[in-house]
C-alpha cells in the first residue's frame, strides 16, 4: 500500500490507535519535526520533550520524520506523553509489522546518515515541504518544528496573538526566514505554496531547505498570506540578547555538541526521561 495512502487511513480514521490509545479522535493538528540517532544520542530530543510536553494537547499528532528505523526501538521505550506516529520509507508505526516486508530489516547506522550536503541530506530535507503539503491536503494544519529547540513558554499563545494567516514563520534577520517553526493553516494558498517549496527544495537542498523557503518568500509572487512571528519571542541561536523568549533555538551553530553546550549555557538542559 502506497506509504501516504496509509498515512491519510491513519490519520482520518484513528490517529489516537496507532499509539495504543483506546480514544478513535481525528487530530486537528499535526505536528512534524525530522529525528535522527544525533539527536537522541545527544539528549537533544529527550530534552525537547521535557520541555515541550506540557504545551502538546491530546488532540495533537507527533509526526517523526526519520530514515533510520532504529529510532523506533528506542521511542517505544521512552514513556511519551503525546500521540505519535513514524514516516519513514515504509511508513513505519509501532505496533505494525505487517506494514513491512521481510527484507526490511532494520539498519545499523554509525555516525551521522545524513551529513551536510550529502544526497541523503539533500533527500532528508526535500521531505519536510513535500509531507506539510501532503497533510496540509488532507484538511489538516501542520506545525513544523526542529528538535533543537527549547519551548520555555507556551508557543500556541504566539499563534494564537498573531491571528489567522496561511503560513505563520520566524525570521533570523531581515532578509532571512527561518524553517524551524512553521504554522500552516490548510489553506489552497498554503498547499500551492509548499507544494512549490518542494519543487525549489528538489533543486538546491543539498544546502538545506532554508534557502528555497526564504527564496519564495521574498519574491513575494506566492499570494501567501504569511505573518512573521515576534523575533523576541523566537530569537535565533546566534542571537546577542534572551529577555524572555518563547522558543529558544540552537541554530546558527555547527554540531551537536555546540547545540547542547547553547542550553546548558542557558540553563535548559533537562534530557533525563
Amino acid at each position: 500500500m502506497n506509504a501516504w495512502i496509509l498515512l491519510c487511513i491513519c490519520l482520518k480514521a484513528s490517529a489516537l490507535r496507532l499509539t495504543g490509545s483506546q480514544d478513535d479522535a481525528t487530530p486537528n493538528l499535526v505536528m512534524i519535526a525530522e529525528l535522527t540517532e544525533n539527536y537522541l544520542n545527544s539528549g537533544l530530543f529527550q530534552n525537547w520533550v521535557h520541555y515541550a510536553t506540557p504545551f502538546i494537547n491530546e488532540s495533537t499528532l507527533v509526526l517523526f520524520d526519520t530514515i533510520e528505523d532504529t529510532i523506533s526501538e528506542r521511542i517505544s521505550s521512552m514513556n511519551l506523553k503525546f500521540k505519535f506516529m513514524y514516516l519513514d520509507e515504509y511508513m513505519k508505526m509501532p505496533d505494525s509489522k505487517e506494514f513491512f516486508q521481510k527484507d526490511n530489516k532494520p539498519k545499523k547506522i554509525k555516525g551521522d546518515p545524513t551529513p551536510y550536503g550529502s544526497k541523503a541530506y539533500k533527500n532528508l530535507m526535500n521531505r519536510r515541504p513535500l509531507a506539510i503539503k501532503k497533510i496540509l491536503a488532507m484538511g489538516l494544519p501542520v506545525l513544523s518544528v526542529d528538535f533543537d529547540t527549547v519551548w520555555a513558554k507556551n508557543p500556541f499563545d504566539e499563534i494564537e496573538k498573531a491571528g489567522v494567516h496561511d503560513l505563520l514563520i520566524t525570521q533570523d534577520g531581515p532578509t532571512i526566514f527561518c524553517g524551524c517553526f512553521l504554522f500552516f493553516r490548510p489553506v489552497p494558498n498554503a498547499i500551492s505554496f509548499a507544494e512549490k517549496w518542494a519543487a525549489e527544495t528538489a533543486v538546491d537542498a543539498a544546502k538545506g531547505n532554508q534557502i528555497s523557503l526564504s527564496r519564495l518568500l521574498k519574491e513575494g509572487k506566492q499570494n501567501l498570506d504569511f505573518h512573521v512571528l515576534p523575533q523576541a519571542q523566537f530569537p535565533p541561536g546566534n542571537s546577542k540578547t534572551f529577555s524572555d523568549p518563547t522558543v529558544y533555538h540552537a541554530n546558527w551553530m555547527k554540531g551537536v555538541p555546540k547545540k547542547v553546550d547553547f542550553f546548558k549555557r542557558h540553563g535548559l538542559w533537562n534530557p533525563e526521561m
